[in-house]
């Protein structure tokens, strides 16, 4: 039998109760519990929750090391699990191979070892997951907050307008050249009735700007909306 502990944090810098050190510490703490030694800790700092445990570099050597009598231990589901579904059928597939999987937040005995250790942890396992839907729910008010108030939410600049700043601070401000070439987009397309290949042409040829057919009718969309 061999204990082993899993980490992960979504960046090198998180905090509070996930950060690595408080994840060893609690591995550390269940292996003393037991009278066991922590041969080894598997570690994924910097990668994403949504990424699948077999796929994440880690976490890919840890399954691959475990034998059947070999406990691991995770501090949370959402350290190891990305969904209810994923965790459950995790679980499962470590059960079946003779290895107890022990989620120190719920319990520091292996959580398929009785009925209510399997009753708690697929409620935990659902409730993990709405936690996350809720923090993507976040997230994205946030950015689109950030978009109402001028600010840019990350990702390729929208033609038009300038970055200005950097990071959280980043906003758009709008660029003199590019609008005066939407405007123009926008009177070629309702007066003059060009396509987007030649609305682009004309573009380049009037403001030394190159834009794709598919950018011009991206702009031409938003300007209809």
């Amino acid at each position: 039998m061999a204990f082993y502990g899993y980490i992960r944090v979504s960046s090198d810098g998180q905090i509070d109760n996930t950060s690595p050190e408080e994840q060893r510490r609690k591995a550390h703490a269940v292996a003393d519990y037991h009278e066991e030694g922590v041969a080894e800790l598997f570690e994924d700092l910097g990668v994403s929750g949504t990424v699948p445990l077999a796929e994440r570099p880690s976490g890919a050597r840890l399954l691959a090391t475990l034998q059947s009598g070999d406990v691991v231990c995770v501090s949370k589901l959402d350290r190891a699990f990305r969904s209810a579904e994923d965790a459950l059928k995790t679980a499962r597939e470590l059960r079946d191979r003779g290895i107890d999987l022990i989620v120190a937040d719920l319990s520091v005995d292996p959580i398929t070892h009785n009925g209510i250790g399997k009753i708690i942890f697929g409620l935990m396992a659902q409730f993990a997951e709405f936690e996350r839907e809720r923090i993507a729910e976040r997230l994205q008010c946030g950015m689109a907050a950030k978009k109402a108030r001028g600010g840019f939410g990350g990702g390729r600049r929208p033609f038009g307008y300038t970055i200005v700043g950097k990071g959280r601070d980043s906003v758009l401000v709008p660029d003199p050249t590019e609008q005066k070439a939407i405007e123009a987009m926008r009177i070629a397309s309702a007066v003059d009735g060009l396509g987007t290949r030649a609305i682009s042409a004309m573009v380049k040829a009037q403001y030394q700007l190159d834009v794709s057919h598919v950018t011009v009718a991206k702009i031409l969309k938003e300007a209809k909306s």
